[in-house]
C-alpha cells in the first residue's frame, strides 16, 4: 500500500483495486473474523442484538467489496 501511494508509475487502475482489496481483507480480518468467531463459538451468551450486529457487518463489509472497485471508463474494444 505504501509503495502504491509513494510512487506516481504506480497508481494504476489494476493497482487501486488491489489496495482497496488489501484494506478490505484488512478489515475483515480485524474486525468481522473475530466476531464470527465468537459468534460461532457461542451465540446464546450475547443475544440476539450481537448477532444482529455482526449481520449487519458482514453486508456492509461485502457491500463495500464491491464498491470499492474502480469502474472502467468505457467499453473494451478488441481488434480483430
Amino acid at each position: 500500500m505504501a509503495a502504491v501511494a509513494r510512487f506516481q508509475s504506480l497508481q494504476t487502475p489494476t493497482n487501486g483495486l488491489v489496495v482497496c482489496l488489501v484494506v478490505v481483507d484488512f478489515l475483515v480480518g480485524k474486525l468481522m473474523m473475530p466476531l464470527s468467531l465468537v459468534r460461532s463459538i457461542d451465540s446464546g451468551h450475547f443475544g440476539c442484538c450481537f448477532c444482529r450486529a455482526n449481520f449487519f457487518l458482514d453486508v456492509v463489509f461485502l457491500c463495500s467489496i464491491f464498491q470499492s472497485q474502480p469502474h472502467g471508463t468505457g467499453p473494451i474494444h478488441n481488434s480483430v
